[in-house]
């Protein structure tokens, strides 16, 4: 186990990650990852959505997937990715199209 533990070391140390960070994983494991394998970073907005769905559920346990306040970031990017659709513009109002009732008069 000791022996598993120095290669592990080895490897982190080999990947430029700190001795002292050894359990920083996770600000540290996107640029580990695009060097090590090629994965690629996340985009912003995409990182922004998970941190505001971990807040979201550490403030409310019970009804944290219930509300959802999405910045304009994460809804662009939503949109980007087919996620959520576009809204319809809206059509101009033609003459023709009002019914006018002449008995109300």
């Amino acid at each position: 186990m000791l022996r598993a533990a120095e290669e592990y070391v080895c490897c982190r140390e080999a990947a430029g990650m700190e001795k002292r960070r050894t359990h920083d994983v996770f600000d540290l494991g996107e640029e580990f990852c695009e060097r090590s394998c090629g994965f690629p970073l996340l985009e912003k907005w995409t990182k922004e959505l998970i941190w505001s769905s971990i807040n979201a559920m550490l403030d409310d346990v019970e009804a944290f997937r219930d509300d959802f306040h999405g910045t304009e970031l994460v809804a662009d990017g939503l949109r980007r990715h087919g996620w959520i659709q576009l809204a319809p513009a809206p059509q101009p109002l033609h003459l023709e199209d009002i019914d006018v009732d002449d008995d109300n008069g």
